[in-house]
């Protein structure tokens, strides 16, 4: 079986929607909020965070209910964008200087296994067409067994 579904009892699906909100953000949203963050609360968030962040302030709630924003990865996997949307000039930059620039402009740190890596010899290089994936992942299978 493809496909499947799942059905939640109506109480339920009341009480989870009590609890959660859910909503969506666009590129722009994103870039405006990393930036937003950075100015009201001088944290740096990754574009994901930003979503939620973004999703967070405008979905309707009780002013009384505290709500949490969970982070869900480093800005430093996505420097470009961070630097981008803080107003950073990035033109000429690679990641790499793109996350040293992060850095000094926020006094902030990127994890060391991200950091590392500019000192790494990359492992793999190959670029595969969607429609040749399959293929690939079954050669590279056999490969290994």
């Amino acid at each position: 079986q493809q496909w499947g579904a799942f059905e939640i009892p109506d109480n339920v699906l009341s009480k989870i929607r009590k609890l959660f909100g859910c909503g969506w953000a666009n590129e722009d949203q994103i870039r405006d909020s990393i930036q937003e963050c950075w100015n009201k609360h001088n944290y740096v968030i990754d574009p994901h965070t930003a979503c939620g962040y973004f999703v967070m302030n405008h979905i309707p709630h009780d002013s009384n209910v505290p709500r949490v924003l969970l982070s869900t990865a480093s800005p430093y996997k996505f420097p470009r964008v961070v630097c981008e949307s803080l107003g950073l000039n990035i033109e000429g930059l690679d990641d790499f200087a793109c996350m040293d620039l992060l850095e000094s402009k926020t006094s902030t740190n990127a994890p060391k296994m991200l950091s590392e890596l500019k000192n790494k010899t990359a492992r793999f290089n190959d670029v595969i067409n969607i429609e040749d994936m399959p293929d690939y992942v079954l050669k590279c299978a056999n490969e290994i067994c």
